[in-house]
């Protein structure tokens, strides 16, 4: 017995001695997907300190086998002898769009999987990242393609973030398909396409119209007009970076032609021509700083709201909210206004004196929101937006009223007398929408309700209830010609910042109670034939939703009889973030650019990304 164990123990360890010889001289291993870190050439070949599967190993490659251009291999060693070498299928360029899966560049369409790997490449060390650091607009990736021709590792220079790409929108931003766009050079350009290349010369004019599945390009030089082809590619339009194009056709209501720093791309959809602009960050900034901020704030004021419109801007590239779209944002609401003012020097000045200055928390670029009246106190971001995880704590409920008067926001009476007070002083009450109202007439009433309420239905049909049973109620199926007439009309509830959250309506047919916050600012609006009386200023025409979620309903009754009601509101805006009138008139009571902003976002402070931190698309954002 003692013998068989004693064969048994011999006969295991030379097993084990003879496979691991054969392993190191003889057996084969396959190291699939290996990533370059670093290459030199030596006596025998080149050794490469390769990086495979989360390790690291060093080889020698023979000066027999060619290593063809790539930035990884799959790999075959027999024993510690690479035998064989070859290139993996990758592409690499800039990411156009980013679509679910889909990341498209600008020759092809590829698709990541739930197990594709991001790694950051810098000198020659690599790092696991996230997923965030696929950027939209950037190049410096490679996407190293599976046997499915899925992405399996994606390897990422990572890009300082200072460039944006904004969507652009028609003259009155109504829509973001275009028919027909004109250029004006003022001065020399370049357009580039698959299959066409054209120059211009300051004060040349290009008109770019769809007609069906291509796009026309016509120049005007002067009086002459002249084709210069058509085609169904990307186009791309360059110039240099201290210059500005031009775009007529874009011409705003106030007469100013907007004028784009940067260079644009243009490409097809179904409905019409689609145009970006992409521009460093600075110069993006002076199309929207003087767009959101009234120059009756001054340089003061275009400090902040350079500052806030910065850290909103890189937000937004960090979020990716419009990455399908090919974008960091778009050029109005929901992102910021952009060239629909006329820029200055003072503008210009203050975007330059704060150049890189971000506010942050713990580090990270806070979702900077920001409107531009409050009714003398602000929202949360959960009573806006809802509710999200890592909460926005710097964005919460706050009060800007001066008179000393506390609000009981869940006290209809309260702030039923707080909003029909117009001699109430706060932050904002220098702005024209710091109290607003309007009366309707019982006979107007009925029939606005009418007219607004099917068409809201239909696209919201979550928010409308009607009467059950007792207190019960259940879906509401509300006709196209409406609910009949109106009996009575309440706000029966508010979020805990003051916003009107619901309203209930008595009709001859039933009881309705709706909800939202843009379908209940929209609910009210008569759709033509009123004014909206502010507290300063010429009455406002035309609105098509009521300026702010602050107001209250009263009721103006003979008997117990309707005769009409009267709209009390005050502010403009979702009132989440910094008051842009706020911030006017805290700067104007003396507190210093950076104090005001941390005032409306608490527990922040200002950084210069340029110099106190180095932003890169792997930071994370709160």
């Amino acid at each position: 017995m003692k013998k068989n164990i004693i064969y048994i123990t011999i006969s295991l360890v030379f097993f084990i001695l003879f496979s691991g010889i054969y392993y190191i001289f003889l057996g084969t291993q396959s190291l699939n997907y290996s990533i370059i870190l670093d290459k030199k050439k030596v006596t025998d070949g080149q050794e490469l300190r390769i990086y495979q599967n989360g390790d690291e190993k060093t080889l020698i490659v023979p000066n027999t086998l060619t290593i063809k251009p790539s930035p990884s291999y799959n790999i075959k060693l027999r024993g510690k002898k690479v035998i064989s070498i070859e290139p993996v299928k990758y592409y690499s360029g800039k990411v156009i769009s980013i679509k679910g899966s889909e990341v498209h560049l600008v020759d092809s369409v590829i698709k990541t999987t739930s197990k594709t790997k991001y790694y950051k490449v810098e000198g020659k060390s690599i790092s696991e990242i996230s997923d965030k650091s696929l950027m939209v607009g950037y190049q410096g990736y490679r996407f190293i393609m599976d046997k499915n021709n899925n992405v399996k590792i994606v390897l990422c220079s990572i890009p300082k973030v200072n460039r944006i790409r904004t969507l652009i929108s028609n003259s009155d931003f109504s829509t973001r398909n275009h028919k027909e766009i004109k250029f004006f050079f003022n001065s020399e350009a370049e357009l580039k396409s698959k299959d066409l290349n054209y120059k211009f010369a300051p004060n040349d004019s290009l008109i770019v119209t769809k007609e069906g599945a291509k796009m026309n390009l016509s120049l005007v030089k002067g009086s002459s007009t002249t084709s210069i082809g058509n085609t169904s590619s990307r186009i791309e339009i360059i110039q240099g970076d201290s210059t500005r194009i031009s775009i007529p056709s874009n011409t705003r209501k106030n007469g100013y032609i907007p004028s784009y720093y940067g260079s644009f791309e243009l490409s097809l959809d179904n409905s019409g021509i689609k145009l970006i602009n992409e521009a460093y960050i600075n110069n993006y900034l002076k199309g929207v700083v003087p767009s959101e901020m009234p120059s009756s704030g001054g340089v003061e004021g275009y400090k902040i709201q350079s500052i806030v419109s910065r850290t909103a801007a890189i937000y937004s590239i960090l979020s990716k909210e419009y990455a399908s779209l090919g974008v960091h944002a778009i050029d109005c609401e929901p992102s910021q206004l952009y060239e629909a003012s006329p820029g200055s020097p003072q503008s210009d000045e203050a975007i330059e004196s704060t150049s890189g200055e971000v506010v942050t928390k713990d580090g990270d670029v806070i979702d900077a929101k920001y409107y531009s009246t409050s009714p003398g106190f602000g929202a949360s971001y959960d009573d806006v937006f809802g509710k999200v995880t890592p909460s926005k704590d710097y964005l919460t409920a706050s009060s800007f009223n001066q008179s000393g008067n506390k609000i009981n926001v869940h006290s209809e009476d309260d702030i039923t007398q707080y909003l029909k007070d117009w001699t109430v002083k706060a932050h904002d009450s220098n702005s024209p929408l710091f109290r607003w109202k309007y009366s309707i007439d019982y006979t107007v009433l009925t029939k606005l309700i009418n007219n607004n309420l099917y068409d809201l239905y239909v696209k919201n049909p979550n928010h409308f209830k009607e009467k059950w049973h007792f207190f019960l109620y259940k879906e509401a199926k509300i006709p196209r010609d409406g609910i009949g007439k109106i009996k009575d009309i309440n706000i029966t509830d508010r979020t805990s910042s003051g916003i009107v959250s619901e309203i209930k309506i008595e009709s001859e047919n039933n009881i309705y109670k709706i909800t939202g916050n843009d379908i209940l600012r929209k609910l009210l609006i008569p759709k033509e034939g009123f004014e909206l009386t502010t507290i300063y200023g010429k009455p406002l025409q035309n609105l098509t939703i009521l300026p702010s979620p602050f107001f209250t309903i009263e009721k103006n009754m003979s008997g117990d009889k309707f005769k009409s009601i009267t709209i009390y509101g005050g502010g403009e805006g979702h009132g989440v973030g910094l008051s842009k009138y706020g911030a006017i008139g805290l700067s104007r009571h003396g507190l210093n650019y950076k104090k005001v902003i941390t005032s409306f976002y608490p527990s922040t402070e200002t950084l210069n990304i340029d110099k106190d931190f180095r932003l890169e698309v792997e930071n994370r954002n709160q």
